[in-house]
């Protein structure tokens, strides 16, 4: 059975009727194909590639640049200004999602590590000798 006739109607790129295939059937295509490969039974029609690769292109983006944090003294606490993840090279890492009133540590040890953050979270970064290497790394989108 022939695949139907893509719609394109929609947008610049076309957008694809829930009714159409996402493979192709019997090797063909549909509409042909523009991108140099052979046709072949389950190569991604044209109008759901299309699509797809809109979609990719529409939600793909750079997040802002990474703050480096300058510690004085520990324990250093970070509060976060926007969404996003907060990296210490190492020291005991706690978080709290309660404005300070309680803290969860974050692993064991000293390692250090990643916390995911969420806008006024609170992370504690205790460490003895060297100050580690404290970096926030803003979410994209987050302002």
């Amino acid at each position: 059975m022939a695949n139907p006739t893509p719609q394109t109607a929609v947008g610049q790129q076309g957008f694809p009727r829930p009714t159409d295939p996402l493979t192709s059937e019997n090797g063909q295509l549909g509409s042909g194909n523009e991108f140099g490969t052979p046709a072949a039974v389950g190569l991604i029609t044209q109008v759901w590639y299309r699509f797809l690769i809109a979609l990719a292109q529409l939600v793909r983006t750079q997040g802002p640049a990474a703050i480096g944090q300058t510690l004085a003294a520990s324990p250093f606490t970070f509060i976060a200004p926007s969404s996003g993840v907060l990296v210490a090279s190492s020291g005991a890492l706690a978080l709290s999602r309660d404005q300070g009133t309680s803290f969860q540590a974050i692993g064991s040890g000293t390692t250090g590590g990643a916390v995911n953050v969420t806008y006024t979270d609170q992370v504690t970064v205790t460490w003895t000798g060297t100050a580690p290497v404290v970096t926030f790394f803003p979410a994209a989108g987050a302002t």
